[in-house]
């Protein structure tokens, strides 16, 4: 007997269903077994449900972590949404997956921009902008003149930054 194809709808259902680790790694096997899932999941980001949207961005940060190359196809929506604002939990998992992967030449100029915006966006929290740095410090292994741009902001915000951006310039070697 052959197992069910799952839907849209079953991962939508299985995201609001439970909000655990169990649930999340569930739904984590079930996109990875029938990998059309993940633009549904990535669509389900800009959702008007804030609940669905929270429980798809952790979904979306634990995938990405052990299939980056998922991310690869979805790049122009994925930077659209975090730069459009949004739940914070979305631009937080989105950097989180950047970290894990080398970024198409055409994506580079707006993938620095928007980390910049985010390192100098007062509000932003702690974990967005350390996911930042981390993405700054990957593509400056390519673009050196990053490190110089990502250390200068650092001198004009050290006094004000968070432990883990803190962490995340000494891991990068820029202070």
């Amino acid at each position: 007997m052959r197992a069910k194809k799952s839907t849209i709808a079953d991962l939508k259902k299985e995201l609001l269903s439970d909000y655990s680790v169990l649930n999340n790694k569930r739904v984590c096997k079930l996109i990875s077994g029938n990998k059309t899932l993940f633009p549904a999941l990535v669509r389900m980001l800009s959702d008007n449900d804030t609940k669905l949207v929270k429980r798809a961005a952790w979904v979306f940060g634990t995938l990405v972590k052990e299939y980056p190359e998922m991310m690869q196809p979805q790049l122009d929506l994925l930077l659209h949404l975090i730069s459009q604002g949004g739940h914070v939990s979305v631009r937080r998992n989105v950097l989180r997956g950047l970290q894990f992967i080398s970024i198409p030449e055409k994506y580079i100029v707006r993938v620095i921009d928007i980390c910049f915006d985010f390192l100098n966006q007062h509000e932003e929290p702690p974990a967005v902008k350390a996911f930042s740095v981390t993405v700054l410090s990957n593509i400056s292994c390519e673009y050196p003149e990053v490190k110089n741009e990502l250390r200068a902001w650092f001198d004009r915000q050290a006094e004000g930054s968070s432990k883990a951006v803190i962490k995340r310039m000494e891991k990068a070697g820029l202070i």
